[in-house]
């Protein structure tokens, strides 16, 4: 009889190891679907990884390039480099090494579709492991948005 008695505690303990694995995994599932959802919002500590800029357009479309005109570059430079901001970055000795146009694509109703330049991210580098990025809206005329990166790589010999 008390063979059977601890048999039986065995069993229990087993049912309630299995149980608290399989709920383990259920919570460890819903949460990895949820931070999915939120863009890759990975809550530790109360903290929350801030995102990457938005992409340029929804829907990925490969294979063509888009050519900049000199008009286009000197009003998105003109509207970038009037800003305060952009002009510090510029004096602690970041240049312009690039200017993307973000896109907006829009679809009428009958099937046409248009093309309209919006905004620009002109980025700045420094040399020194500094990168920045300037979001322009061209229809306000105004910087919305500046985000700047500092990598730093300390060799060591020994």
């Amino acid at each position: 009889m008390f063979i059977r008695g601890v048999r039986e505690v065995r069993k229990l303990a087993l049912i309630a190891m299995l149980s608290m694995i399989m709920l383990g995994i259920g919570i460890a599932t819903v949460y990895a679907g949820y931070a999915w959802r939120q863009q890759y919002k990975w809550a530790w500590n109360g903290n929350q990884i801030q995102q990457p800029i938005q992409p340029l357009m929804k829907g990925k479309i490969r294979g063509f390039t888009v050519e900049i005109s000199d008009e286009f570059k000197s009003k998105v430079l003109s509207i970038a480099l009037s800003d305060s901001d952009v002009q510090k970055l510029i004096s602690q000795g970041y240049n312009v090494t690039g200017i993307r146009p973000t896109v907006k694509m829009t679809v009428q109703g009958d099937g046409t579709i248009t093309l309209k330049a919006t905004g620009a991210i002109v980025t700045l580098r420094n040399g020194n492991g500094g990168f920045a990025q300037v979001n322009v809206d061209l229809e306000k005329g105004t910087v919305t948005q500046i985000i700047i990166r500092n990598i730093t790589v300390i060799n060591k010999t020994g």
